[in-house]
């Protein structure tokens, strides 16, 4: 296992036998990007999921042009035009290094990114170390030729959605512990709410807070809230963790 860098943490690099599914790209004589100060090459366009894409590499440094210790590898998106403007396009793409002497390849397990108009390219800053990469008994790097593959995969707006809403249903006693009122209820939630609410609140002082603090009451689709923040957490979690409730006041 040949460990790797993204541009935050370290990962691994898996290996498997099959081939990229999308792309494949030999490099013939790598030292001649460095040899000729070129920090960054595009592939030619390949299909992948109704969409164009380029493979690109910085050989000669991470994207961000400060550590020259490692190759960078990146996805673009390419010929956009027929897009609408506010397009966008999920993926999940990983990528290939090619092994000429066990004849198997090293790639990045799958991740998944959303392409957009201001954002047409993702990949791994830190992909391989070039001490790795140009070392002969490693197989990456052999005759100073390489090969570099893609594959690309689109995630689909196909989901089905479905939504579970407090309407009509009935919550048993037993299991709404000290909020429970006399008897069992149901409770109807407002028609016509349909923007999901936000707010947000600053806490001073919250290491000198009490066993709790409490929001000032809000409304959210015809119902009156608030907020309850429990810093040394609450009943089994009580010195453990924080707890963090939303109360309907009908009970509290």
């Amino acid at each position: 296992m040949f460990p790797s860098q993204t541009t935050d943490d370290v990962t691994k690099l898996e290996i498997r036998e099959a081939s990229p599914t999308h792309f494949l790209m030999k490099v013939e004589s790598f030292s001649f990007l460095g040899k000729n100060g070129i920090h960054k090459y595009e592939s030619g366009e390949f299909r992948a999921g109704e969409h164009k894409w380029r493979l690109i590499i910085h050989p000669n440094e991470d994207k961000t042009g400060i550590d020259s210790d490692y190759l960078s590898v990146f996805l673009a998106i390419s010929d956009t035009t027929s897009l609408p403007s506010s397009w966008e396009v999920n993926a999940v793409f990983s990528f290939f290094l090619f092994n000429q002497i066990s004849c198997n390849y090293l790639y990045s397990l799958g991740r998944t990114r959303r392409f957009l108009p201001m954002k047409q390219d993702w990949g791994i800053s830190k992909f391989m170390s070039k001490k790795i990469l140009m070392d002969p008994s490693n197989g990456f790097l052999m005759d100073n030729n390489c090969v570099f593959g893609a594959e690309v995969f689109i995630v689909e707006k196909s989901a089905v959605f479905e939504s579970l809403s407090p309407k009509n249903v009935t919550v048993p006693l037993a299991q709404m512990g000290e909020f429970a009122p006399s008897s069992i209820f149901s409770f109807p939630m407002k028609k016509n709410v349909t923007v999901p609410y936000q707010r947000v609140w600053e806490i001073s002082n919250f290491s000198k807070l009490g066993d709790v603090w409490t929001s000032e009451e809000f409304v959210v689709g015809g119902y009156k809230w608030i907020v309850s923040v429990y810093p040394k957490g609450r009943n089994i979690c009580e010195g453990l963790c924080l707890a963090v409730y939303i109360v309907e006041t009908l009970f509290y």
